[in-house]
């Protein structure tokens, strides 16, 4: 399962202030980027700033692809 912008940082912030703010909200995007992701157990965990579907589709697949 991908789990985009779903951090307990970004959930908390969302909560709280009613929106997350780039990049103090997000637990490891950093200044600069526009996506990263990891693995969590079966999950993909993403964090971005990307509005694309598309654009964050292409960047889980050169993750996928570089066999992480």
């Amino acid at each position: 399962m991908y789990r985009i912008n779903e951090t307990e940082k970004i959930k908390r912030a969302l909560k709280e202030k009613g929106y997350i703010s780039y990049p103090s909200d997000f637990e490891r995007l950093k200044n600069g980027q526009d996506f990263t992701c990891w693995r969590s157990g079966g999950d993909l965990i993403v964090e971005t700033t990307l509005h694309s579907g598309v654009e964050i589709e292409n960047k889980i697949k050169q993750f996928l692809q570089k066999g992480r």
